[in-house]
């Protein structure tokens, strides 16, 4: 069962205040983040603004990624080129400011998720080993990150080692523990289940000819993420935190959330070329039409197994083809325009 280890590193919560000042990345550096610290902390001045840009154009072009940089960052590497570092030294008391302020609420985040927890959760945990046919322990941890006000969120191990996490949550009332118990169980989901036991499933249909086939196709799509790590959302936003398991143990219906996520990104195939647009027509309406497929694995009494990938392989094959064939209409009605 999922066992949680929060962590509060006061170098990495500084650093991932630092980034977001980039606005780099929509889903790393969220922009409601950006604009609510400094809307707290007053005007940048040009030098801030001048290492902002400085910034941004590392972090878009790092050799790996951005989040390979920020790790490097929170490591302090003295290899770093010196224009980043200098760039990061001056935005280094505007974070401070922000992650400083975000200690309190961290800590009482920290002292919750160490303490006793609600029925709920745990049945969301055994539902969640009974779906993956394991038993034992499996520690997570969790670090935990400023958020703006209102907000929680995670991004798996992008700034942290492999089988981590984190969570942003600084800005969650400390009288609303459901966010922030849900984004823990959606990101351990992530961090060790589908890891250790999803994507090696995963691996192996991707490997036979029909898997490399469906690749092929998505390297001809908008879709950006591997295949790989499409199925692992699918699955788990099935499950956590609007999925079956949270509608089961939490007695939250779902229905509404996803009838609303499908038409959104039903509407949004065609045209979608933005990230957060790809993102809500193909792997969240992706997620809709998986959630019943979710449920019957769950009533059915089975595990994550081939057929539950192949499940999901045949949902992205759908999209692709309501895709090609809305760019096959928009073309052909250009040219008879």
């Amino acid at each position: 069962m999922l066992v949680v280890e929060p962590v509060i590193d006061a170098r990495l919560n500084r650093i991932f205040v630092t980034q977001t000042f980039a606005r780099w990345h929509g889903g790393v550096a969220r922009e409601m983040y950006a604009d609510a610290w400094l809307a707290a902390t007053g005007t940048l001045t040009a030098q801030e603004s001048q290492a902002i840009e400085v910034l941004r154009a590392a972090l878009s072009s790092a050799e790996d990624d951005g989040c390979t940089l920020i790790r490097r960052l929170v490591r302090d590497d003295q290899a770093l080129v010196p224009a980043v570092r200098r760039a990061t030294e001056v935005l280094a008391p505007r974070a401070a400011r922000i992650a400083d302020g975000a200690d309190p609420a961290l800590r009482h985040w920290q002292q919750y998720l160490g303490g006793t927890l609600p029925d709920w959760y745990d049945c969301i945990r055994a539902g969640i080993d009974r779906f993956f046919g394991v038993g034992g322990v499996h520690r997570l941890r969790v670090y935990l990150l400023p958020s703006a006000a209102g907000w929680t969120s995670g991004n798996g191990s992008m700034f942290v080692e492999q089988g981590a996490t984190n969570v942003d949550c600084s800005g969650t009332p400390p009288d609303r523990p459901v966010p922030v118990l849900t984004t823990v169980l959606h990101e351990g989901l992530h961090s060790i289940y589908q890891a250790q036991l999803l994507d090696p499933i995963v691996e192996a249909v991707l490997a036979t000819p029909c898997g490399q086939r469906l690749e092929a196709l998505r390297r001809r799509s908008p879709l950006r993420m591997n295949l790989g790590s499409y199925v692992g959302e699918l699955v788990i936003h099935a499950l956590v935190p609007d999925g079956v398991l949270g509608e089961r143990c939490r007695g939250a219906s779902i229905a509404d959330h996803w009838r609303r996520t499908l038409e959104r990104g039903t509407g949004l195939l065609a045209t979608a070329t933005s990230p957060g647009d790809v993102y809500a027509a193909w792997v969240m309406a992706g997620a809709a039409r998986m959630v019943p497929v979710a449920a019957r694995w769950i009533d059915q009494g089975r595990t994550a197994d081939e057929a539950l990938v192949r499940e999901a392989l045949g949902i992205f094959e759908a999209t692709h083809q309501a895709w090609s064939a809305a760019q096959a209409s928009g073309a052909a009605a250009a040219g008879a325009g």
